[in-house]
Protein backbone atom coordinates (compact mmCIF):
# COMPACT_ATOMS: atom_id res chain seq x y z
CA UNK A 1 0.00 0.00 0.00
CA UNK A 2 2.80 2.38 0.90
CA UNK A 3 4.57 1.80 -2.40
CA UNK A 4 1.36 2.28 -4.39
CA UNK A 5 0.57 5.54 -2.60
CA UNK A 6 4.14 6.83 -2.98
CA UNK A 7 4.31 5.99 -6.69
CA UNK A 8 0.82 7.43 -7.26
CA UNK A 9 1.71 10.73 -5.58
CA UNK A 10 5.01 10.97 -7.41
CA UNK A 11 3.38 10.04 -10.74
CA UNK A 12 0.75 12.79 -10.36
CA UNK A 13 3.28 15.47 -9.33
CA UNK A 14 5.98 14.63 -11.87
CA UNK A 15 6.42 16.78 -14.97
CA UNK A 16 7.36 13.76 -17.06
CA UNK A 17 6.03 10.25 -16.55
CA UNK A 18 8.55 8.62 -18.89
CA UNK A 19 10.64 7.34 -15.97
CA UNK A 20 7.62 5.69 -14.38
CA UNK A 21 6.44 4.00 -17.54
CA UNK A 22 9.93 2.84 -18.54
CA UNK A 23 10.33 1.50 -15.00
CA UNK A 24 7.06 -0.45 -15.37
CA UNK A 25 8.19 -1.89 -18.71
CA UNK A 26 11.54 -2.91 -17.18
CA UNK A 27 9.77 -4.50 -14.19
CA UNK A 28 7.52 -6.51 -16.54
CA UNK A 29 10.53 -7.62 -18.58
CA UNK A 30 12.37 -8.67 -15.41
CA UNK A 31 9.35 -10.68 -14.26
CA UNK A 32 9.28 -12.57 -17.55
CA UNK A 33 13.07 -13.18 -17.48
CA UNK A 34 13.13 -14.31 -13.84
CA UNK A 35 10.21 -16.66 -14.42
CA UNK A 36 11.98 -18.17 -17.46
CA UNK A 37 15.17 -18.62 -15.41
CA UNK A 38 13.17 -20.29 -12.62
CA UNK A 39 11.49 -22.60 -15.13
CA UNK A 40 14.80 -23.56 -16.81
CA UNK A 41 16.52 -24.25 -13.46
CA UNK A 42 13.67 -26.50 -12.33
CA UNK A 43 13.58 -28.29 -15.69
CA UNK A 44 17.34 -28.88 -15.34
CA UNK A 45 16.76 -30.42 -11.89
CA UNK A 46 13.91 -32.50 -13.30
CA UNK A 47 16.02 -33.94 -16.14
CA UNK A 48 18.94 -34.56 -13.75
CA UNK A 49 16.68 -36.75 -11.60
CA UNK A 50 17.80 -39.73 -13.73
CA UNK A 51 21.39 -39.36 -12.48
CA UNK A 52 20.80 -37.78 -9.07
CA UNK A 53 18.55 -39.35 -6.49
CA UNK A 54 15.96 -36.93 -5.22
CA UNK A 55 13.48 -37.75 -2.51
CA UNK A 56 9.80 -38.04 -3.39
CA UNK A 57 9.04 -34.66 -1.83
CA UNK A 58 11.88 -32.99 -3.77
CA UNK A 59 10.67 -34.46 -7.08
CA UNK A 60 7.13 -33.36 -6.27
CA UNK A 61 8.36 -29.84 -5.47
CA UNK A 62 10.34 -29.67 -8.72
CA UNK A 63 7.33 -30.72 -10.83
CA UNK A 64 5.09 -28.26 -8.98
CA UNK A 65 7.63 -25.49 -9.60
CA UNK A 66 7.67 -26.31 -13.32
CA UNK A 67 3.85 -26.34 -13.50
CA UNK A 68 3.65 -23.04 -11.62
CA UNK A 69 6.28 -21.45 -13.84
CA UNK A 70 4.45 -22.52 -17.01
CA UNK A 71 1.15 -21.21 -15.65
CA UNK A 72 2.72 -17.97 -14.44
CA UNK A 73 4.47 -17.53 -17.80
CA UNK A 74 1.18 -17.18 -19.70
CA UNK A 75 -0.25 -14.86 -17.07
CA UNK A 76 2.87 -12.64 -17.04
CA UNK A 77 2.92 -12.47 -20.83
CA UNK A 78 -0.71 -11.36 -20.99
CA UNK A 79 -0.23 -8.78 -18.25
CA UNK A 80 3.07 -7.59 -19.73
CA UNK A 81 1.61 -7.23 -23.23
CA UNK A 82 -1.14 -4.89 -22.05
CA UNK A 83 1.20 -3.01 -19.70
CA UNK A 84 3.59 -2.27 -22.56
CA UNK A 85 0.76 -0.93 -24.73
CA UNK A 86 -0.62 1.21 -21.90
CA UNK A 87 2.81 2.51 -20.91
CA UNK A 88 3.71 3.30 -24.53
CA UNK A 89 0.49 5.31 -24.82
CA UNK A 90 1.34 7.13 -21.58
CA UNK A 91 4.86 7.92 -22.84
CA UNK A 92 3.39 9.54 -25.97
CA UNK A 93 1.50 11.96 -23.74
CA UNK A 94 4.82 13.50 -22.60
CA UNK A 95 5.94 14.63 -26.03
CA UNK A 96 4.91 17.46 -28.30
CA UNK A 97 3.02 15.57 -30.97
CA UNK A 98 -0.16 16.47 -32.87
CA UNK A 99 -3.40 16.25 -30.92
CA UNK A 100 -4.70 13.57 -33.29
CA UNK A 101 -1.91 11.19 -32.23
CA UNK A 102 -2.44 12.04 -28.55
CA UNK A 103 -6.15 11.28 -28.92
CA UNK A 104 -5.36 8.05 -30.74
CA UNK A 105 -2.96 7.11 -27.94
CA UNK A 106 -5.63 7.93 -25.34
CA UNK A 107 -8.24 5.77 -27.09
CA UNK A 108 -5.69 2.96 -27.50
CA UNK A 109 -4.83 3.22 -23.80
CA UNK A 110 -8.49 3.09 -22.75
CA UNK A 111 -9.21 0.17 -25.08
CA UNK A 112 -6.14 -1.71 -23.83
CA UNK A 113 -7.20 -1.20 -20.22
CA UNK A 114 -10.68 -2.51 -21.07
CA UNK A 115 -9.25 -5.58 -22.81
CA UNK A 116 -6.79 -6.05 -19.94
CA UNK A 117 -9.67 -6.16 -17.48
CA UNK A 118 -11.52 -8.70 -19.63
CA UNK A 119 -8.74 -10.94 -20.94
CA UNK A 120 -6.34 -11.31 -17.99
CA UNK A 121 -8.97 -12.89 -15.69
CA UNK A 122 -9.86 -15.33 -18.49
CA UNK A 123 -6.19 -16.26 -18.94
CA UNK A 124 -5.83 -16.65 -15.17
CA UNK A 125 -8.97 -18.79 -15.05
CA UNK A 126 -7.73 -21.05 -17.85
CA UNK A 127 -4.33 -21.53 -16.20
CA UNK A 128 -5.41 -22.08 -12.58
CA UNK A 129 -7.18 -25.31 -11.63
CA UNK A 130 -8.10 -24.11 -8.14
CA UNK A 131 -9.82 -21.06 -9.63
CA UNK A 132 -11.77 -23.27 -12.04
CA UNK A 133 -12.99 -25.40 -9.13
CA UNK A 134 -13.99 -22.35 -7.09
CA UNK A 135 -15.91 -20.80 -9.97
CA UNK A 136 -17.66 -24.13 -10.68
CA UNK A 137 -18.79 -24.35 -7.04
CA UNK A 138 -20.04 -20.75 -7.15
CA UNK A 139 -21.94 -21.32 -10.40
CA UNK A 140 -23.42 -24.56 -9.11
CA UNK A 141 -24.78 -22.63 -6.13
CA UNK A 142 -26.24 -19.92 -8.37
CA UNK A 143 -28.03 -22.28 -10.70
CA UNK A 144 -29.21 -24.81 -8.14
CA UNK A 145 -32.96 -25.27 -8.57
CA UNK A 146 -35.06 -23.90 -5.78
CA UNK A 147 -37.40 -26.67 -4.63
CA UNK A 148 -40.11 -25.84 -2.15
CA UNK A 149 -41.03 -28.51 0.41
CA UNK A 150 -43.87 -30.87 -0.44
CA UNK A 151 -47.23 -29.90 1.02
CA UNK A 152 -50.50 -31.80 1.11
CA UNK A 153 -53.72 -30.39 -0.28
CA UNK A 154 -54.42 -28.86 3.13
CA UNK A 155 -50.95 -27.25 3.44
CA UNK A 156 -49.43 -29.78 5.80
CA UNK A 157 -45.74 -30.56 5.42
CA UNK A 158 -45.12 -33.82 3.58
CA UNK A 159 -41.32 -33.78 3.74
CA UNK A 160 -39.61 -37.14 3.54
CA UNK A 161 -38.28 -38.35 6.89
CA UNK A 162 -36.96 -41.73 5.78
CA UNK A 163 -38.36 -44.98 4.42
CA UNK A 164 -39.83 -46.22 7.75
CA UNK A 165 -41.73 -42.99 8.42
CA UNK A 166 -42.99 -42.83 4.83
CA UNK A 167 -44.25 -46.41 5.01
CA UNK A 168 -46.04 -45.73 8.30
CA UNK A 169 -47.56 -42.52 6.89
CA UNK A 170 -48.70 -44.34 3.73
CA UNK A 171 -50.48 -47.09 5.63
CA UNK A 172 -52.07 -44.57 8.01
CA UNK A 173 -53.45 -42.64 5.03
CA UNK A 174 -54.60 -45.89 3.44
CA UNK A 175 -56.32 -46.96 6.66
CA UNK A 176 -58.07 -43.54 6.86
CA UNK A 177 -59.37 -43.96 3.31
CA UNK A 178 -60.78 -47.44 4.04
CA UNK A 179 -62.84 -46.21 6.97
Amino acid sequence: MFTAVAVGLHFNRAKSTVEHTVGAIIANSLAVCMNKINQKVNEKYFYESDRITYSLSERFQITENIKSAKMFDKIVWSIGFFNIIVNACLILDNYDIPTTFKNLASVSCDFSILLYGLIVPVVYYNQTDSWKKRVAVMLKGCFKPRVSPLKSTFGQDMASHGAKEETTKYFEMLADQWK
